[in-house]
């Protein structure tokens, strides 16, 4: 009876965590839409899936975009609900900027609406740069004290179904140790590892993510997609309520003739 009023309390703390993401994920200052939105037709972002690894292994930022500009004029999109209505992990790529934060924040929401992962009781967040701070964390149970305190404490995460998503691999100090198990390092890398054991989700610039991707053929069952921008639709969408009327024209002539200037417009900074 005991063990059945923990789990039960365990499940309130689910409840808290969704009310969490709604209240604290519900809008963002930037310039994707908000992501209250959660209908298929508030949906204003392209993915591709990716089938192919490129490593640059002297990384240059002007070549990962160059890529992207000539991966932009081609590609088949696949929809949001092919990737992320499925319970399985996902590798997230996409060059600076392009909205894989904005996608992140977004199924936290859809999932705390009960969308999308129905069967996961737990989600949790975990953004690389703080991950930083905390070198010495070992552990699992650790990790969600740090990132969760308010909700956590003293769970047990082996009695429930859980999921992590993981924010900005580029930015993780130790991303090196974490590709080269033979070298030493610092606790909080045999942490994410132990992370990785559960479903997860991914995500980081592109050069960050092929490498992690080429680690272990234990990603052979992942989803491994790369954000593509906004679509033609968010674009117009954009124009029309941001562009004075004299200049509409001609930024939508300029668009339909040049490709390239219609690649930089899917990604939120060059649109703006």
């Amino acid at each position: 009876m005991a063990s059945n009023l923990s789990y039960q309390n365990d499940l309130s703390r689910s409840a808290e965590l969704k009310n969490f993401y709604l209240e604290y994920y519900g809008k963002i200052g930037e310039l994707q839409p908000l992501l209250k939105a959660s209908t298929s037709e508030h949906w204003y972002f392209d993915l591709n899936t990716r089938a192919s690894i490129f490593i640059n292994e002297t990384f240059d930022f002007s070549v990962e975009q160059n890529n992207f500009f000539f991966n932009q004029m081609s590609y088949t999109p696949v929809t949001y609900s092919e990737i992320f209505t499925k319970e399985k992990s996902v590798i997230i790529s996409g060059i600076a900027g392009i909205g894989k934060t904005w996608l992140l924040r977004k199924c936290l929401l859809d999932w705390s609406n009960g969308l999308i992962w129905k069967n996961v009781e737990f989600v949790f967040y975990l953004e690389c740069r703080r991950l930083n701070q905390y070198p010495n964390i070992s552990n699992i149970n650790e990790l969600l004290n740090a990132f969760y305190k308010d909700f956590m404490n003293n769970f047990k995460i082996s009695n429930h179904t859980a999921l992590f998503i993981i924010d900005g691999l580029d930015e993780f100090r130790y991303l090196n140790q974490l590709l080269n198990p033979s070298l030493t390092f610092y606790p909080i890398v045999n942490a994410l590892a132990e992370v990785t054991k559960y479903k997860h989700v991914v995500a980081g610039k592109v050069n960050a993510i092929d490498h992690y991707q080429s680690i272990s053929t234990k990603h052979n069952n992942k989803l491994c997609i790369q954000v593509m921008g906004l679509n033609e639709n968010k674009i117009n969408n954009y124009i029309e309520n941001h562009v004075v009327e004299v200049k509409k024209e001609v930024i939508k002539t300029t668009l339909k003739e040049s490709p390239i200037a219609k690649a930089m417009a899917s990604i939120p900074f060059y649109l703006s």
